[in-house]
């Protein structure tokens, strides 16, 4: 059984996550087009691939380092 919330389709050749707006739900697929994601998650957990975030994240460093700036409303 597979339950998720995620959908993951090709753009630009790469894998592209996205939301659901409802809950996917398959109890033993028996389809050929199955038969690959068997093989593919059968393996051992170390094999997973981690999917590209869409953009790039800083890390709490580069945060850091970042100029803060802020500025201020005055009432009149």
């Amino acid at each position: 059984m597979v339950i998720t919330s995620l959908k993951v389709k090709k753009y630009k050749e790469m894998p592209a996550p996205s939301n659901t707006s409802h809950t996917c739900i398959f109890i033993n697929p028996e389809t050929p087009q199955a038969e690959p994601f068997k093989i593919e998650f059968s393996k051992a957990i170390d094999n997973i691939k981690k999917l590209p975030t869409p953009c790039k994240q800083l890390t709490a460093a580069e945060v850091e380092k970042k100029d803060k700036t802020s500025a201020s409303i005055e009432q009149a």
